[in-house]
């Protein structure tokens, strides 16, 4: 392993980090709510941390990256924008307690879950609501990728595909957007940014103000879920409102690659799409049982039944999309609509989209493999090939899906089993260390907003926030780590 080079493009990656911080410190000297000195402590041990790095390991700055020092920096990457993202909250007295609280609420944007263990939200400065807000942009869109969207290189090798292969998992099931990798991360800023840009006009227009609506807008289209508001969208009370944010959910939740194929090369390309398709199917069969379901409560009967649809579809898109923004309390819903709210956790979003969880196309895969054994456990001489968006799937692929399930049901059963040392029930301790790591943040149990993670102790927290992050990274990229034979030279 060859810490060095890796060590140096961190120092970069702390610049970029510390010229975010800088934006926001902009935004809070603009409202002037006093909350700017805490951006200057922020970018002060930031930079120095990257100038120290960058004048270390100058010498490493030529030096390739293979694919085993790409999975040490993406994992570096995201504690590192964890630990100094926190240093604006920290400084800026929003938690009164331990140090662990700001590095939760950090972590928690950076990884896009968007669990929160604020009490308060609107009573934060503005400058520091922005930062809170950007943390889950830069999160949504990936710090690496940013960060290879410019890196030298015309040619597919050296550091930037092994970064950006470490940062987007999804292996024989993911396509690349365009032959050299900067162009590829280029081109998921611009259609990412685009999206924003869109959704927060479209908010705008709905009455929204501009803060407001720059600040859903960053959410909702990372998959995030922080809201400004201490009752979240619910706040507005808008049927427009909510509609705008449930059709970004789901624009987001698509592989952000379509979208570059349907401006540029093929017009047919999303509706071919095979995952695209069957994540489509899902959100609406959902939605159709979460509605009948709801229909039989007095209080949704009473207010009609497009605000029953209304209330379905929100919060079908707002789980299966990872993104954790709710309009009410669904903890009164009927078991089924919850249950069925519980297993979409599962699910996600599609691959090379900002959702997480274990993505549509993984199920797709495991579900036509599960078949497969069966039909052979039928016919013992049956040969059938697997095939996925009209390619055949190979058994590596097919093994590696099923693994990655099974680590993932994994992660959150341990999770659960040590946030359990806390205090939590059973079933709050499996649905918040679900919650985490699928990245959609609002537990299905006593975990929940306004509340979220606030009155959990540190050790829970920081059994969630690692939570977050193997989950964010796609589990793999931080456990093949683990193994001593990748620290070998």
């Amino acid at each position: 392993m060859r810490i060095s080079p890796v060590l140096f493009i961190l120092g970069k990656v702390l610049l970029v980090l510390g010229g975010c911080m800088l934006l926001s410190l902009a935004v809070a000297w603009g409202f002037g709510q006093g909350d700017a000195l805490c951006f200057v402590y922020g970018i002060i041990p930031t930079w120095l941390c990257a100038a120290l790095l960058l004048f270390l390991f100058r010498k490493s700055k030529h030096t390739p990256i293979r694919q085993r020092e790409g999975f040490l920096f993406v994992s570096l990457v995201w504690l590192a924008a964890a630990f100094f993202g926190a240093l604006p909250f920290h400084f800026g007295g929003v938690f009164q307690t331990t140090f662990v609280d700001a590095i939760f609420e950090s972590m928690s944007g950076f990884t896009t879950t968007g669990a929160t263990v604020l009490l308060n939200i609107e009573d934060m400065p503005k400058g520091l609501l922005f930062w809170r807000a950007l943390t889950i942009w830069l999160g949504g869109v990936g710090i690496v990728v940013l960060f290879v969207a410019f890196l030298r290189g015309k040619d597919g090798s050296g550091a930037g595909v092994q970064i950006f292969n470490a940062e987007h998992s999804g292996g024989d099931l993911a396509d690349k957007i365009t032959p050299r990798i900067s162009d590829g991360a280029k081109a998921l800023i611009l259609i990412y940014t685009g999206l924003t840009i869109a959704e927060a006009v479209l908010l705008v227009c709905g009455g929204m103000n501009f803060y407001d609506a720059l600040l859903h807008a960053f959410s909702t289209v990372s998959t995030g879920g922080f809201s400004s508001r201490n009752a979240g969208i619910a706040y507005y009370n808008s049927a427009y409102i909510e509609w705008i944010i449930i059709v970004f959910m789901f624009l987001s939740s698509i592989n952000l690659g379509l979208y570059y194929q349907l401006l540029i090369r093929n017009k047919g390309t999303i509706i071919r799409d095979e995952e695209a398709r069957v994540f489509f199917l899902i959100c609406i069969a959902c939605i159709i049982l979460i509605t009948a379901s709801l229909g039989g409560q007095q209080v949704y009967a009473g207010r009609g039944f497009g605000y029953t649809v209304r209330q379905a579809a929100f919060q079908t898109v707002s789980v299966i999309t990872t993104t954790g923004f709710a309009t009410g309390n669904y903890a009164s819903w009927p078991p089924f609509a919850r249950c069925l709210l519980f297993l979409l956790v599962f699910v996600g979003g599609c691959i090379g989209s900002t959702a997480s969880s274990i993505k549509v196309s993984r199920v797709i895969v495991a579900f036509k493999a599960c078949r497969y054994e069966l039909l052979k456990m039928a016919h013992p001489r049956l040969v059938k090939k697997l095939y996925f968006n009209k390619r055949l799937i190979s058994q590596d692929t097919a093994q590696h899906v099923q693994f990655f399930i099974a680590s993932f049901c994994f992660f959150t059963l341990a999770g659960a089993l040590l946030l359990t040392l806390s205090g939590l029930s059973i079933a709050d301790a499996l649905s918040a260390s679900l919650a985490c790591i699928s990245n959609v943040g609002p537990g299905l149990g006593d975990v929940m907003a306004p509340m979220d993670y606030a009155a959990l102790i540190p050790l829970a927290k920081y059994v969630l926030i690692f939570n977050m992050m193997i989950g964010r990274l796609e589990i793999f990229t931080v456990l093949v780590l683990f193994l001593p034979s990748v620290w070998k030279k």
